[in-house]
């Protein structure tokens, strides 16, 4: 299974309290959630949560596993902002050589298109 996706999970439980309340915002079954907790255990090889029929426990090491997980996915979360938000403001000059009769009938509509999503980008064509 996979490591963060086991955090999340892990974390989303802490949160809301139940498998069912982080199955249903997962969009998937209480039982995937109990598997990717499973999992996460058996890796670490502690109990993160002591589970009754109806009350799960979080254990002490559970709240400190909580507590470091939540930092982490914080960051990574900050770090993919901070990273999408530099995607998104392309400028600068992009210089394009190509023939007049190819760059006028071709090139005009997509300089065009590129443009509107980039107006921070002067582009200069030249044959």
């Amino acid at each position: 299974m996979n490591k963060f996706k086991e955090m999340q999970v892990f974390c989303r439980i802490v949160e809301l309290g139940t498998f069912a309340a982080v199955a249903r915002e997962m969009e998937v079954s209480a039982m995937m959630i109990s598997k990717y907790i499973k999992q996460l255990e058996n890796d670490l090889g502690v109990t993160l949560i002591n589970r009754q029929t109806r009350k799960l426990q979080i254990t002490e090491i559970g709240n400190n596993y909580y507590r470091q997980c939540k930092k982490i996915l914080e960051d990574i979360d900050s770090l993919e902002c901070s990273i999408s938000q530099l995607s998104t403001n392309v400028k600068g000059v992009l210089r394009i050589h190509v023939p007049i009769d190819f760059g006028g009938l071709y090139m005009l509509p997509v300089i065009d298109a590129y443009q509107k999503k980039y107006p921070e980008v002067n582009v200069l064509m030249s044959h």
